[in-house]
């Protein structure tokens, strides 16, 4: 009669069968095998940053259709620098008609340029620059003071002049909304007194950049009066 010997499992492998069985062991395995089936092929990560890439992608056009095409021009504040006026000049504080020339093309001979309008799809339309619009708006004020010195009625409101009623609402309508908060303080002479006059030409102040806007006025062909504003240190 012959024997059949079975093989005795050593330690190891007795406690390896019990490993395998235990119920935290079970579970670890269950989550490793989880990970490694919902483990991203490369496929699908390609698939996950095309599909990304293309939302960015139609949000900034989405941004750039809404947006101004001025929007470069439209605030110099961006390109801002500090500076205070300094001295002030006797010669625009008149309405002599030898200054007259000061003022004259000031703004470039027309206020408008042919700029693309958002509203129409881009199509370019006659647009006035407010810088320009504004230097206008004072040289006509000027013009009616002078008319009413040389014994010419300007006329009292809008029933009589369309033109400086006009600018004298829009102007106030400018400041109020640049809102421009700078302190100004009394001027201060060499030896330590103040000059009790504020006139706003020796305080720091943020200015734009207006060089830009003219450079843009004499490359349409308006021919510039207007200097640029470059400023001057504290004085």
């Amino acid at each position: 009669m012959s024997s059949k010997y079975s093989e005795i499992p050593d330690e190891d492998a007795r406690n390896s069968g019990e490993e395998e069985h235990h119920p935290i062991i079970q579970r670890l395995t269950f989550l490793q095998r989880t990970r490694r089936r919902l483990a991203p092929t490369p496929t699908c990560m390609l698939t996950v940053c095309v599909i990304l890439q293309t939302i960015v992608i139609v949000l900034l056009s989405i941004s750039a259709l809404q947006s101004d095409p001025t929007d470069d021009i439209k605030c110099q504040h961006k390109l801002a620098f500090e500076a205070a006026y300094g001295p002030q000049d006797l010669r625009f504080q008149s309405v002599a008609h030898e200054f007259d020339h000061l003022w004259e093309g000031m703004e470039g001979n027309s206020t408008t340029l042919d700029l693309e309008d958002p509203r129409l799809d881009g199509e370019l339309m006659e647009t006035s620059i407010s810088m320009f619009h504004q230097l206008h708006c004072l040289s006509s004020m000027r013009h009616a003071i002078q008319m009413a010195r040389d014994g010419k009625d300007p006329g009292l409101d809008y029933h009589d002049n369309g033109h400086w009623p006009h600018c004298l609402d829009y102007l106030h309508k400018t400041i109020l909304c640049w809102a421009d908060g700078t302190p100004e303080r009394y001027p201060m002479n060499p030896d330590g007194s103040f000059i009790h006059f504020i006139d706003g030409t020796r305080d720091i102040r943020q200015c734009g950049d207006s060089r830009k806007l003219i450079d843009m006025m004499n490359d349409a062909g308006k021919q510039v009066g207007a200097k640029a504003f470059t400023g001057a240190s504290a004085w």
